[in-house]
């Protein structure tokens, strides 16, 4: 083999890892945007409520005119279902804003369990049950952080990317 064709087969060679080292950047790239803009299984189901018009408010900032709406409705006997399709929000969201609108009431104004479930047209079982699930939240949340079993990623994407880098330049030492 001659000096030329060396040196033909060689910029051959650093063109080719040149094109590696940009697809492999590139998918590096594309893989961490993906990661970081990925959405969960409850934003994916907030956004298919939002394209129906009966719940196109789903998950969005209470106003306190339609707080003021759900309550002169719970007043007049108006079923959540009633009152979901006239606010654009799902009957579960309608639940919860009384249920914490009954556990204010028991807060700010003293009320036992069921005269605050009373004023909200709940049972005192929702807001029993909604206390309790929250109290095993925290309870979770306080437990992890107290363990230190809270896996806290240090890894940003620089790091994944460093690594990528050094992944290609092995790859580049064999060839």
């Amino acid at each position: 083999m001659n000096l030329i064709s060396l040196y033909h087969n060689l910029h051959y060679v650093n063109v080719y890892k040149n094109y590696l080292y940009y697809i492999y950047s590139k998918k590096a790239h594309i893989i961490l945007t993906n990661i970081n803009t990925m959405p969960s299984k409850f934003q994916e189901m907030l956004r298919t409520q939002r394209l129906n018009d009966e719940t196109s408010r789903a998950g969005l900032k209470w106003e306190q005119d339609e707080d003021d709406q759900l309550m002169r409705m719970i007043s007049d006997g108006v079923t959540h279902t009633d009152i979901a399709k006239t606010l654009s929000r799902s009957e579960g969201s309608i639940k919860t804003r009384l249920i914490l609108f009954g556990i204010n009431k028991m807060e700010k104004d003293g009320l036992t369990i069921e005269d605050a479930a009373s004023t909200v047209n709940l049972t005192d079982k929702d807001l029993t049950e909604y206390l309790e699930r929250k109290a095993l939240r925290e309870d979770r949340r306080h437990n992890k952080t107290a363990s230190g079993s809270r896996h806290q990623s240090t890894v940003s994407n620089a790091d994944i990317y460093d690594l990528l880098m050094k992944i290609n330049k092995k790859l580049d030492s064999r060839s």
